[in-house]
């Protein structure tokens, strides 16, 4: 009896931490519950029929470790159509447990993997057909990556190298400045942008390209052995461009700049002519008629 007594006044004077037991039990026995219910749900299999068998949990302890190998078998096949495969939230989850994560996490990468696989097999149509002229199915592939993937500078610049094959210069121009957003020192796209401004007669714009260009190589302190062997190219090419927009003195600069840079391209003597024609034309008696396929 005085034992009794004793344990109701400890529990008046402790209320406080006897109900934070009370919570810590009831807790634990929430939690145990909700395992012994998913163990029981991951242990019920199908015999083939739609009878359901249940299994004791101690025979199909690893059957979730299984469950998620199973469907990394899928990466294999990256051939297989993407649209075939299932999305995270579409597969069967299984609650309540670390296995849920793990098992989404799973579907996720092969998700993945077989976008990586139809990436690559669009590429590689791409570049089999370019190679082989066929231009417009070329450009068929590249436009699918570009619209169906996080495309980078390199496929905007690549389809339009597909464009100035097929004569479409403004579309051209308008994927290499879209490349060029991307990666603004990107001297493949500024070369080739400048190219398209002069086919399409924009001298100004070309000149501003061609600019960038040089700019970009000889920033470079210094500048690899390719990149400085296109300079002689790129200051004859803006000496044309000031040429046609009548801008003799800087032309006469550039035309001269190629004839002190190692003549890579054959560059120099034709170079050396058009600076005597811009000495001759002083005076304003000779009219320039420019080449621009020289």
């Amino acid at each position: 009896m005085n034992h009794n007594k004793r344990f109701i006044a400890f529990i008046k004077d402790h209320k406080r931490l006897v109900a934070l037991i009370l919570a810590i039990v009831l807790i634990v026995n929430i939690v145990a519950i909700a395992i012994s219910s998913t163990d029981t749900g991951n242990n019920i299999s199908r015999n083939g029929t739609d009878s359901m068998t249940a299994v004791s949990p101690a025979e199909n302890i690893t059957d979730p470790v299984q469950d998620i190998t199973d469907p990394a078998q899928d990466i294999t096949d990256p051939a297989g159509d993407i649209t075939a495969s299932q999305s995270a939230s579409d597969q069967p989850e299984v609650s309540g447990d670390q296995y849920s994560v793990i098992l989404n996490n799973s579907w996720d990468y092969i998700a993945s993997a077989k976008i990586s696989a139809l990436l690559q097999e669009k590429n590689d149509a791409f570049y089999e057909a370019y190679a082989n002229a066929d231009y417009e199915k070329a450009l068929e592939e590249i436009s699918y990556v570009i619209d169906h993937f996080d495309a980078g500078s390199t496929a905007y610049s690549q389809r339009a190298l597909v464009y100035s094959q097929l004569g479409k210069n403004p579309e051209a121009a308008e994927d290499l400045l879209a490349a060029l957003e991307l990666n603004p020192d990107d001297l493949s796209s500024l070369t080739l942008l400048a190219q398209t401004y002069i086919a399409e007669s924009k001298y100004i714009e070309a000149s501003d390209a061609l600019s960038s260009s040089i700019r970009l190589i000889e920033d470079q302190n210094p500048p690899s052995e390719e990149e400085a062997s296109l300079l002689p190219s790129l200051y004859y090419n803006r000496g044309i461009c000031s040429l046609q927009t009548e801008d003799y003195e800087q032309a006469e600069k550039d035309f001269l700049k190629v004839t002190e840079l190692p003549d890579t391209d054959g560059l120099a003597a034709s170079a050396s002519e058009i600076l005597e024609s811009i000495k001759d034309a002083a005076d304003g008696s000779i009219h320039f008629v420019v080449d621009e396929d020289e």
